[in-house]
């Protein structure tokens, strides 16, 4: 009997050994706040034992996905890039002040939302001009993300989210599943907007300096939103773009339609429209688009290539959801 517990308990501690060495050690324990908790971040990174930080870019990200890529297990290139983010974190401070200035202006807060909302686009550029390759990653990952490789336009964030309050939030946010995978979430978890987790506290709000300004920015905006709006809930559409194969002998005998978009939940009358600067330039002409997102294609001779089409999804919203728009590149591969 002792001889098949003694064998037993072997068995036992073999197995908690191999369960060790196979189960990989999950990340939450770099900081103190688990990005895995916050939605956004989670939606861009996965957890990745191998990383410097425990994470790395999600391959299937619109975000991030074109950094998935790159080695995130490689020190110098981790910290090379950790330098890079500082950098640009430092430089939206610049965004307070103007905000401050343009308040003592009298300035209104659709004029201070465009003005930060645009200033925050050109520092991230700018923000990469010693980075040929890396600014090559932003643009294609801005025009995947808004349908314009300079970023949200102050007109795209108003239009997803209703608020001038709200795009001037945006513009001071930053991408909490960069600084996870960069070794800087805990730093700059007070800048994260984190939805449905969190009510406003000390520790998510702007530095001390800025809070008197936005304070009054949320007063200017509450009294010049209607009791109706603000009383309505957000549009919860849901969007999924798939990428599309056709063959190039097809299309050269016949028009050919195609319905890459999965929308579902919209509130209110949907209507696609066409986004020129995210689409390919040799197709523009070639294909029409409905207000449901089907694509046709018209027949003729087409390259054999991928394809681009950026999509503008607006869910005109109701008496009870707020109307909202989505942006959404298509890829069409021709063979």
């Amino acid at each position: 009997m002792k001889t098949l517990e003694k064998k037993s308990a072997v068995i036992l501690t073999a197995i908690i050994i191999l369960l060790s060495l196979t189960i990989p050690a999950y990340a939450e324990s770099c900081y103190v706040h688990d990005p895995m908790e916050n939605p956004k971040a989670a939606a861009d990174i996965v957890v990745d034992p191998k990383a410097v930080y425990g994470y790395a870019p999600n391959p299937d990200s619109t975000r991030l996905g074109v950094y998935a890529q790159y080695d995130w297990s490689d020190e110098a290139f981790v910290a090379d890039m950790q330098k890079q983010r500082e950098d640009y974190h430092e430089s939206i401070k610049e965004l307070y002040q103007i905000k401050a200035d343009m308040e003592a202006e009298g300035k209104s807060v659709e004029e201070i939302a465009r003005a930060v909302s645009t200033r925050r686009n050109e520092i991230r550029i700018e923000s990469y001009k010693d980075d040929p390759e890396g600014l090559e990653k932003l643009k294609e990952s801005n025009l995947a993300t808004f349908g314009n490789e300079n970023g949200g336009t102050p007109d795209y964030f108003y239009e997803k989210y209703g608020s001038w309050e709200t795009v001037i939030e945006k513009a001071f946010s930053t991408n909490a599943g960069a600084d996870a995978c960069l070794g800087l979430y805990d730093k700059y978890y007070y800048t994260y907007i984190i939805p449905d987790t969190q009510p406003a506290s000390t520790e998510t709000q702007p530095p001390a300096e800025t809070t008197q300004s936005a304070s009054k920015a949320e007063a200017a905006t509450d009294a010049a939103q209607t009791p109706d709006n603000s009383e309505k809930k957000p549009n919860p559409v849901n969007i999924k773009a798939k990428t599309i194969t056709l063959k190039s002998k097809k299309l050269k005998a016949k028009k050919q339609t195609i319905k890459p978009l999965t929308i579902k939940n919209a509130k209110g009358k949907v209507k696609c429209t066409l986004i020129k600067k995210g689409t390919s330039v040799i197709i523009r002409k070639k294909i029409s688009v409905s207000n449901k997102g089907a694509i046709t294609f018209k027949k003729g001779k087409y390259k054999k290539m991928t394809y681009k089409i950026a999509l503008k999804i607006t869910a005109a919203g109701n008496s009870t959801f707020k109307p909202k728009t989505i942006s959404k590149t298509i890829r069409v591969k021709v063979k």
